[in-house]
């Protein structure tokens, strides 16, 4: 048991320490891309015209006919000619989303509903707006700059990914956790201090300090990192003590990403794996989780408190690498995501029960090795 509880806590550090700063890119209004793509398809030849139409009308029998991917394609070629046919701006909507792309089918559907209002594709666009979170698109060309440690090969799965796509903006919040619990009878303390920086695109940066109590003295740490998944997924962190005796690097090579996460809604299920390596010790990580459905008000910290909060269940499961004969670990938790700022904050293990715990004063449970563990935690922004 003492092991599941630090192998959690270590886990709800990573986990609460993800992020990365992102490139500035400048907010184009929607009167100006409106203004814009006018000009540009005033500008069209009679030729041209009749080519373009041809080519929407191609792309429009493939949608109707499922085949999405192919349908975008002729879509996007069509408008990168054409930018002002609103019509061809609600159908690449609805292939976007069909294909799990909401945050370039937000954009779409406002140009749809900007450029021909009073159509049955206009009036269906500003039903579907109304539904969708309230992204903050990137300006075209922009992505999010993730730091040195991040491979290749993570960004490019994230920046491909439906899952990363559909995150909205997370906005800062500053959080103070103290976690009780015993070691082979003895008390420990760990008192944490936790501020995520805002985010675009997806991505979450975090800088933590850390008093870790135990009967042989204190420790203090301070670490800073990135991660997505409104805080689930960690990407990067690096950690070390104050008197420079501790010095950790963890990174995670994503796997696999994929399901459906925001909009958050019950039933949604998303899957992610990772590998991460710690000095020498590589661990596969697997997650499995599924939005169980929405708490109260009353029941959601005010700090994250949103338009509708969810409880979000996931199950993990932990093998190491470099001995994959040994027997694998695994555990769920539970955390509150807010649809509203797209984060993911107050977790707790499932040795206290499926039931929302009284978050805003922390609570208590008894593990299966009969420890009693106390946790707490309070947020601001």
């Amino acid at each position: 048991m003492h092991c599941k509880i630090l192998a959690g806590t270590f886990l709800a550090i990573m986990a609460g320490m993800p992020g990365a700063a992102h490139a500035q890119a400048v907010e184009v209004s929607i009167e100006q891309r409106v203004s814009q793509a006018r000009a540009q398809s005033a500008a069209l030849s009679p030729k041209d015209r009749e080519a373009v139409k041809a080519l929407f009308s191609s792309a429009f029998q493939l949608w109707k006919n499922g085949d999405f991917k192919s349908a975008r394609l002729g879509f996007e070629n069509g408008l990168t000619r054409d930018p002002a046919n609103g019509i061809a701006h609600f159908y690449l909507a609805e292939t976007l989303m069909r294909l799990n792309d909401r945050r370039r089918a937000r954009a779409h559907y406002e140009m749809a509903a900007a450029l021909v209002p009073t159509t049955q594709e206009g009036l269906k666009a500003q039903s579907a707006l109304a539904s969708l979170p309230a992204f903050k698109p990137m300006a075209s060309g922009a992505a999010p700059e993730f730091p040195p440690e991040v491979p290749n090969q993570v960004q490019e799965a994230l920046l491909n990914s439906p899952v990363f796509a559909s995150l909205p903006v997370s906005l800062p919040i500053s959080c103070e956790s103290e976690n009780k619990f015993e070691i082979q009878g003895k008390p420990h303390r760990n008192v944490a201090r936790t501020t995520r920086q805002a985010g675009r695109g997806g991505i979450v940066t975090t800088e933590s300090t850390s008093d870790f109590h135990q009967p042989s003295g204190q420790i203090s740490s301070t670490s800073t990192g990135q991660s997505t998944l409104a805080g689930l997924l960690p990407l990067f962190s690096s950690s070390s003590s104050k008197d420079g005796s501790i010095s950790k690097t963890v990174t995670a090579e994503i796997r696999r990403l994929e399901g459906e996460f925001f909009p958050l809604k019950s039933g949604n299920r998303f899957r992610f794996e990772y590998l991460s390596t710690l000095d020498k010790y590589r661990s596969n990580f697997s997650h499995s989780c599924e939005v169980k459905g929405t708490v109260s008000p009353e029941q959601t910290p005010s700090a994250i408190r949103g338009d509708e909060n969810f409880v979000v269940e996931c199950e993990w499961t932990l093998t190491l690498e470099s001995n994959p004969a040994a027997r694998a670990s695994s555990y769920r938790t539970y955390h509150i995501c807010s649809s509203t700022l797209g984060l993911c904050a107050y977790s707790w293990p499932s040795d206290a029960g499926s039931g929302v715990p009284n978050l805003e004063g922390g609570f208590r449970y008894t593990g299966p090795g009969g420890g009693t563990n106390e946790w707490r935690m309070t947020c601001n922004r």
